[in-house]
């Protein structure tokens, strides 16, 4: 990460906070008794991010966050390109001390996720968690978190066990880049997917190290940038409900 913004010292302290907070607010949100899994991915985001600011304005905390955030291209601004095209973030999450929040900020892509699909919904699931998640960070088309060197994925668990669920993701890892080629018509879908079959198992999920962040163990993933040939490492929250209570 370019030290034009913060410094590095900065980001770390930055970054635990953001990963503190998110946890906290999981655990907030948890508890309540509205949660269904028949939530859509965006109420479970939306239900997320009103925990953190809260957790954020009750601790004085100098962290904002925000979902559905557009990222605006230089074409954009200038007209060339309508700004309706802009990709959006489900989760930004700054620092209002930082005048820089176009920039430097942190970044939560959320999806739905199961381990083992029992409806043929949710087949799609584990692919789309590479082809609509992972590589939004790497690729050209979205180009996810360009300022820093890290960001995140939650995954919002229907059912299953997280680590079946991270087994799954891992072998659809090295499952893409061995199928035929899709024939679908979807620009943006073949794009993800042509960015998901440059994948290899240095692209998994492992366990974090260090450890936990308030007793809530997590993965990571470290990846190299196609559209700049950077590093990133995401972070990988699997967040588990009882939605039978």
């Amino acid at each position: 990460m370019s030290d034009i913004f913060v410094s590095l010292e900065e980001w770390t302290g930055f970054l635990q906070e953001v990963l503190e907070i998110t946890v906290a607010a999981y655990h907030i949100l948890k508890r309540k008794n509205i949660v269904s899994s028949n939530w859509e991915e965006d109420t479970f985001t939306i239900n997320l991010e009103t925990c953190i600011n809260r957790l954020s304005r009750r601790y004085k905390s100098p962290l904002c966050a925000k979902t559905q955030q557009p990222i605006y291209t230089p074409e954009m601004m200038e007209g060339e390109v309508s700004p309706k095209k802009a990709v959006k973030l489900d989760i930004k999450i700054w620092d209002k001390n930082w005048d820089n929040e176009d920039e430097v900020y942190f970044t939560w892509e959320c999806k739905l996720i199961v381990d083992k699909a029992r409806e043929n919904k949710h087949r799609r699931l584990i692919p789309e968690y590479i082809t609509d998640g992972v590589v939004r960070f790497l690729d050209e088309n979205w180009k996810y978190a360009e300022d820093v060197d890290d960001a995140g994925i939650l995954g919002y668990v229907l059912y299953g066990e997280v680590a079946q669920i991270v087994e799954a993701i891992n072998q659809e890892v090295l499952d893409i880049p061995r199928r035929p080629e899709s024939s679908t018509k979807d620009v943006r879908a073949m794009q993800a997917l042509q960015a998901a079959r440059k994948l290899s198992s240095s692209d998994q999920l492992k366990l974090c190290n260090p450890g936990p962040v308030n007793n809530f163990i997590f993965y990571e993933s470290r990846h190299r940038r196609h559209f700049c040939n950077q590093d990133i490492r995401l972070y990988h929250f699997f967040l588990t409900f009882d939605f039978a209570a």
